[in-house]
Parts: structure tokens; C-alpha cells; sequence
């Protein structure tokens, strides 16, 4: 699993599988977890299954009930990764314990606290999104920017192994150490 939401998956099965097969539907808006994998050593994979899927014994499917919602469930795996790696145990492979996930104490606000927490984080994660966005723009112009000016400039003194640079006034910075600066193209912070 490599994402928080499964909406499809590599490997198929058809209701005729299904029925001929130990394998059961696991119902949508169940949360999956990962419990056997070599992964397990630093990564904790939780989902939320949009489709009906099945698993193997490698995976663990929690069916919220009504008090939690399956979305707040699976952030609290999440927050409790570093807490659940802590147990796991390598016999033939690295896995968790499923006892202890079923002993495991959860916080469970009203359902209308639940909500606000969560969409809390979906600002959380917009705003990270948008600003990962934002860097990846910066580094495209500032990649831009140093092969066309830097390519037709030779070099005088010598420059450190990091230079840093704000990347919230790239722009400015750039421009103010291309044209100032004559000697050396650079102000070296």
C-alpha cells in the first residue's frame, strides 16, 4: 500500500473467485493496515478502501463502528505509527502483533469534534501540498535563471559548497547578486 486511499488495486478477483475462495469483500470505508512486511521496520501503511476489496493475511481490515468515523481511525493508527512499530516483532518476517492493536487504547471525541479535526488536516495538508507546489515552481526558476546568467559569466574567488538562499525573495535575491555584485555573481551567505 502505497497511498491512504485505495482505489484499485494490482491484483484482481471476480465475484466468481470470491465465491469459490476463503477470500471475503471487505465492505467500503474500512481501514487497512498493513501488519507483515519488511516495511513495517520504518513505515507504518494505513488506507481507506473506496472500492470493495479483499486482503491477505499480510493486511488488517478495521471496520469503524458507529462512534468513529473510518477516516479519524485510520489518522489515529497514523498518529500512533512510531508507538506501533515499537512492537513489532521479526519471526519469519517483520510483523505486529494483532492482539495488541485490539487492546490498543484510542481517543474518540463526539463525531461532530471528529469532523473538525479532520478537515483541519485536509487544510493542513492543502497548505502543504500548495506550498510544495510553490518551492518546486521557485526551483524551476531558479534553475532557469542560473543556467542562462551563470552560463555566459566566468568565475573569479571561489564559491562554498552551500549556498543559501530565501526562497521567498529568490527573485529579488538573484537579481540583487547578479547586478551588484560585480566581482564575484554571488553574495555567499
Amino acid at each position: 500500500m502505497k497511498t491512504d486511499v485505495l482505489k484499485d488495486s494490482q491484483i484482481k478477483i471476480n465475484q466468481l473467485g470470491v465465491d469459490n475462495s476463503t477470500a471475503r469483500l471487505v465492505p467500503v470505508n474500512s481501514v487497512i493496515m498493513v501488519i507483515r512486511s519488511g516495511i513495517l521496520k520504518h513505515t507504518l501503511p494505513v488506507a481507506v478502501n473506496k472500492v470493495p476489496i479483499t486482503v491477505n493475511q499480510d493486511l488488517k481490515v478495521f471496520i469503524p463502528g458507529e462512534r468513529i468515523l473510518t477516516r479519524f481511525l485510520a489518522v489515529q493508527f497514523k498518529m500512533q505509527e512510531k508507538d506501533i512499530l515499537s512492537g513489532v516483532r521479526a519471526v519469519t518476517a517483520d510483523n505486529i502483533e494483532f492482539n495488541s492493536l485490539k487492546q490498543r487504547r484510542m481517543i474518540v471525541p463526539p463525531i461532530d469534534l471528529q469532523q473538525k479535526y479532520l478537515m483541519f488536516l485536509e487544510r493542513i495538508d492543502k497548505s502543504k501540498f500548495e506550498v510544495q507546489k510553490s518551492l518546486e515552481k521557485t526551483q524551476l526558476l531558479f534553475d532557469s535563471l542560473s543556467n542562462r546568467r551563470l552560463g555566459s559569466f566566468s568565475f573569479r574567488g571561489s564559491l562554498r559548497s552551500k549556498i543559501y538562499v530565501d526562497k521567498s525573495e529568490l527573485i529579488a535575491k538573484i537579481n540583487e547578486v547578479l547586478y551588484t555584485e560585480q566581482k564575484y555573481y554571488f553574495r555567499i551567505l
